[in-house]
């Protein structure tokens, strides 16, 4: 929760977003107080708790009386902390995690599986892991949050990856989807391991990890783009390591129908993504991307796992304006030892001109396959 004076107003955030604030009409929470810029700084919401930014706002920003440095996100210290932009004292509260069951499913499907543990929650849904009672099966179940499944925008997009069936062992397979009155459920595959984020949160992976993440991702990404859909969020948090070192990539909730069936789904805006990890052009029009865009977020999900962060931190929306006009630092600038061929394919990835990039995800396995030889 953000609470700000009567001028401000509050936010409550869920895990995984964020709010900028500052003096500009394009901010989140707009603060008027002339000490303050245009966009000032951004609070994330975190699963740990919420984090500040100060986005180099003029006259600094001060977390519980000290100044941030600027550009580097600053955890907030406490559950409830105050945030100084100007003259202007903003509220900052969290609760820590909680260790209460995840929630469980209404109706029938509380009845058919037994839930064993919330596995994630973002701005739209949550996911719990889940044992089917008759077979024994492990699954993952998907639904949206209460304040959103009314909005019939975001609960279509949620059926539309329901929908989704894609013929590869390196995508999360949809097994089911369940309509209970105003409730939908997806039922999915259960991943048992971890992400890829989690994993190069302990530091850069070795080369043998990030070759086999590599390929099998393009892989998924082959198969998506073959069946005319682009994923348009492709970042190490949606691509899943099985204990058995399977890669599988998941949650097309913003995927984009090539064959235009369903293109009225992207018209409000829908469909940016991460945005440490999105294309030049999806961050200037989501709508009209193209497979090679996934091929970017392939880039920086590479340059991620080597270099141990994405190649401009997402500090808020003028990330962006960095994706579309800067170059990303040289990967053998922050990996010495990785193979100069590897460093060449990432950064052809990340080309600003789509063009400039690989052919497609079948041209990236041909390369990959080179390199591994």
């Amino acid at each position: 929760m953000i609470g700000g004076e009567d001028q401000a107003g509050e936010r409550t955030l869920a895990p995984g977003q964020g709010c900028v604030l500052g003096r500009g009409r394009e901010v989140d929470l707009r603060i008027r107080d002339p000490d303050a810029s245009r966009k000032h700084a951004i609070v994330e919401a975190t699963p740990a708790g919420l984090r500040v930014t100060d986005l180099g706002g003029r006259n600094g920003t001060l977390l519980e009386g000290e100044r941030l440095p600027p550009h580097r996100p600053v955890p907030v210290p406490a559950p409830q902390a105050t945030l100084q932009i100007g003259t202007t004292r903003i509220a900052l509260r969290w609760g820590a995690p909680s260790a209460a069951p995840a929630p469980a499913p209404a109706l029938k499907v509380a009845e058919e599986f037994e839930l064993l543990a919330e596995l994630g929650s973002g701005g739209n849904g949550l996911v719990v892991a889940a044992r089917h009672r008759a077979s024994g099966r492990r699954v993952a179940i998907k639904r949206l949050h209460a304040q959103v499944e009314a909005d019939p925008e975001v609960r279509e997009r949620f059926l539309r990856e329901a929908r989704i069936r894609l013929d590869s062992p390196h995508v999360v397979q949809i097994y089911d989807v369940r309509l209970e009155g105003p409730i939908a459920f997806i039922v999915m595959e259960l991943v048992e391991g971890t992400t890829a984020e989690q994993l190069v949160a302990q530091g850069p992976l070795p080369f043998p990890q990030v070759f086999a993440i590599a390929e099998q991702v393009t892989r998924a990404l082959d198969a998506a783009h073959r069946a005319k859909l682009v994923h348009r969020d492709l970042k190490p948090a949606n691509v899943f390591v099985r204990q058995d070192g399977c890669v599988k990539l998941g949650d097309f909730g913003i995927a984009k129908d090539l064959s235009g069936a369903q293109e009225s789904l992207t018209a409000s805006g829908a469909g940016l993504g991460t945005l440490a990890y999105v294309a030049p052009e999806q961050a200037e029009d989501a709508k009209w991307v193209d497979p090679q865009a996934d091929l970017y977020s392939l880039g920086a999900t590479l340059y991620h796992l080597l270099a141990g962060s994405p190649p401009f931190v997402a500090s808020g929306p003028e990330v962006l304006e960095r994706i579309q006009e800067e170059e990303p630092p040289p990967l053998l600038g922050l990996r010495p030892d990785c193979p100069p061929a590897l460093a060449t394919l990432v950064h052809e990835l990340l080309a600003k001109d789509p063009d400039d990039r690989p052919e497609g995800a079948a041209a990236v396995l041909r390369r990959l396959a080179a390199l591994r030889a």
